[in-house]
């Protein structure tokens, strides 16, 4: 949050809201729209996050006037869908099979 906060000091046209999911409902188009008061239609937005809320968002944000071609985003996943408790195994299964290795004689 430091670096985030220095950035924006630095940069006049760069705005930073912070919007915590665990003090507050889901984030909404409409709370991005009331926090920031942005003019949507010359506003550009860019969001890294699942998918699912990213559609939610693009698709609320442009009721109110922001442009797809206006709405930048990474094109990833965040989760993996197999699970946190399978992932962590599923790790320490790979590193205990590399740290068992032995070199060839």
């Amino acid at each position: 949050m430091e670096e985030l906060t220095a950035i924006a000091d630095e940069k006049p046209a760069l705005h930073l809201h912070l919007i915590e999911s665990t003090a507050t409902d889901r984030l909404e188009a409409a709370t991005i729209v009331q926090a920031s008061g942005a003019n949507l239609p010359r506003t550009h937005v860019c969001f890294c996050g699942p998918i699912a809320m990213r559609d939610s968002l693009q698709q609320g944000l442009s009721a109110f006037g922001l442009r797809p071609s206006r709405f930048h985003f990474e094109h990833f996943e965040i989760r993996s869908g197999i699970g946190i408790r399978k992932l962590a195994e599923a790790l320490l299964e790979i590193v205990l099979r590399k740290t068992r290795k032995v070199p060839n004689a």
